[in-house]
């Protein structure tokens, strides 16, 4: 109990104590004054219009040096104009004490003060000018955020580093000197410092943190120091650079580096770096020229995304990864080289490219995403390295101007809408790898005339040739699935050859197709199939296979042809002179077809008939040879 008494008698005299040792001036300032080293520390007050804070104050005789301001200790007072501290006694200005202090236009910092509190002049949006003493020796974060009125601030020499958010949003600062002896920038320091239009770095400048000169809009130049290593993100987004030189010690930069910043026309990157991370120059609708060094290893997602005024790209063989989109939206780009190490195209990679006029796939890559030259309106050659295995859909959809495409000798599939409108392909030629033409393959391709099928094709998908030009149709022995629509309304098509091996035409895959007179069946018994797979289409005469007629005279839909004959031979496929075993290539085989033929062995065809006189015969086994010899 005895403690207790003691313990609340002290508290009650140092409460007594700081009363009897609080006064306030006639201007409203309250003020600590300490008898034991006769200093005094402005506490809060409530002030008005111009005020003076003294260098001292005098107590019933005694003389008190005013050397702290407390933290917030004129935070609001809105009616504050201008601040004059005199004298050279003051050392340190606290946390936010003269915070959103909206009227307050002036402020004179003396030559004592050695420390500058975080937030201290915060959201003075009135406050126009500022000059940091000599004597300072720490500034806090935040200390001029929001200050969208000030124009110019002089920092001293010896200061090493400038704060994080020390003019965050100063969107009026013009001007502003970076003292020699400052080693870092950190982060935000200069966010949305619009009116900012150039930056002079000191040469020891080594660090610059993120968001440093994020939406500095009318930025035009800045110098990096060769001795920064590394620029942390977004430290660039969204400024007024023009252009800019990365120095070759920098090893790294950020995400969003320099997104948004319109006006940026060149780039000299570091030979040092080994990625361009995501969105680096998204949206930087000036850049015409970029040079990647040899070294880079990686572009990440976005990192050219709609950079519409950017020519070409030239691609160092150190690439080995590309992230998704990368180039989607440079409308401007007429030429793409890429790395021969990259194993990948991503998915849109150069999607909306529509300047795009030709593509290598370099020999390596294995994979190419969905939509990677969507829309490249411009592009008239494709050519394809025979490493790729496998392709995501709408890889080409919509290159209108497409003539000629060679494709890899690997691939198994044609993904849905692959060439959908590719309106000026004219042919093509689809490797015996591929097992299936999927989905609107080809659809629209409004004057693809021809189209080799090879052996090993067992799939063709709903309307994967529709919208063609296409006059014949060979299908290869293989084909097992024909698919819907697949030749919907073709007006010009005439002639159709229909494998042993169909076991599916789905409907309407020869829907309308008016110009049709010939379609050869080789299927040994009618397939049954729906009423509208021939609509329109079967008055022509329907080939079937020799000892089938009455089946297929009885037959559901296939009755319907107007006339019906067999034919010989079984399936002599068309198409390839002197390929008379249907395997699409000519070689010894074929000449053993035809001996057979000669001997009896196998009944003739007209596809036996290689020289076209009307005879299978030792003159037709002649010219097989030569074709195989390539006389």
């Amino acid at each position: 109990m005895k403690k207790l008494f003691t313990l609340l008698a002290f508290i009650a005299l140092a409460t007594t104590s700081w009363a009897d040792t609080t006064i306030t001036l006639p201007n409203g300032l309250r003020i600590f004054v300490d008898d034991t080293f006769k200093t005094g520390y402005i506490l809060s007050s409530t002030v008005s219009g111009d005020l003076v804070i003294p260098a001292t104050v005098t107590n019933n005789g005694t003389e008190y040096k005013i050397t702290d301001i407390d933290s917030y200790a004129f935070r609001n007072q809105s009616g504050l104009t201008s601040v004059k501290i005199e004298g050279a006694n003051l050392k340190n200005i606290g946390d936010g004490a003269f915070s959103t202090c909206t009227s307050l236009t002036s402020v004179t910092l003396p030559a004592s003060l050695e420390e500058l509190r975080g937030t201290a002049f915060m959201a003075c949006t009135k406050l126009q000018s500022i000059a940091i003493p000599k004597s300072i020796k720490v500034l806090g974060e935040n200390l001029f955020s929001g200050c969208t009125s000030l124009a110019s601030a002089t920092l001293p020499e010896g200061l090493t580093a400038l704060p994080m958010g020390l003019f965050y949003k100063c969107s009026s600062l013009a001007q502003v000197n970076i003292p020699s002896t400052v080693k870092t920038i950190a982060a935000s320091v200069f966010v949305n410092c619009a009116a900012l239009p150039s930056l002079t770095l000191p040469a020891g400048v080594t660090q610059i943190g993120n968001n440093a000169f994020n939406g500095c809009t009318n930025l035009a130049s800045i110098n990096i120091p060769n001795g920064v290593t590394a620029i942390e993100d977004y430290t660039f987004t969204n400024s007024g650079l023009v252009n800019i030189t990365l120095p070759n010690s920098v090893t790294t930069i950020g995400r969003d580096e320099f997104k948004g910043c319109t006006k940026l026309q060149s780039v000299t990157l570091s030979s040092a770096m080994t990625e361009i991370p995501e969105n680096t120059f998204n949206g930087d609708i000036a850049l015409t020229k970029v040079v990647i060094p040899s070294g880079i290893t990686t572009i990440g997602r976005q990192a050219f995304y709609n950079c519409s005024a950017l020519a070409s790209v030239d691609m160092p063989n150190t690439v080995t990864s590309l992230g998704e989109t990368v180039f989607q939206g440079c409308a401007g780009l007429e030429s793409a080289k890429l790395s021969t190490g990259l194993t990948t195209i991503p998915a849109s990679t150069f999607s909306g490219c529509k300047a795009l006029k030709s593509i290598v796939i370099p020999n390596g890559v294995k994979t190419i995403g969905k939509q990677a030259f969507y829309n490249c309106a411009a592009m008239q050659s494709l050519d394809m390295a025979n490493s790729v295995t496998t392709m995501d859909v709408q890889v080409f959809q919509g290159c209108a101007a497409l003539e000629t495409a060679k494709l890899s000798t690997a691939l198994t599939t044609v993904p849905d809408n692959t060439f959908n409108g590719c309106k000026a392909l004219k042919s093509i030629e689809i490797p015996a790898s591929v097992t299936t033409l999927a989905k609107q393959a080809f659809y629209n391709c409004t004057v693809l005339e021809s189209i080799k099928l090879n052996k090993g094709l067992t799939s063709l998908g709903e309307n994967a040739l529709r919208g063609t030009a296409l006059t014949e149709l060979n299908l290869p022995e293989g084909v097992t699935t024909v698919g819907k629509a697949l030749l919907y309304g073709n007006k010009v098509l005439t002639k159709v050859t229909l494998p042993s091996t169909v076991t599916t035409i789905d409907a309407q895959a020869f829907y309308n197709c008016t110009a049709l007179k010939e379609v050869h069946n080789r299927m040994a018994a009618p397939l049954t199939i729906v009423s509208n797979v021939f609509y329109k289409a079967q008055t022509g005469t329907l080939y079937v296979p020799k000892g089938t007629l009455a089946a297929y005279q009885a037959a559901d839909v296939w009755k319907s042809f107007t006339t019906i004959v067999e034919e010989e031979g079984g399936d002599p496929q068309p198409g390839v002179k002197g390929d008379i075993n249907g395997d699409n290539v000519v070689d010894i085989a074929d000449v053993n077809a035809c001996i057979d033929m000669i001997l009896g062995l196998q009944a003739s065809t007209a596809v036996g008939d290689v020289n076209g006189d009307g005879n299978v015969d030792v003159a037709d086994m002649n010219a097989i040879i030569d074709i195989v010899l390539g006389l």
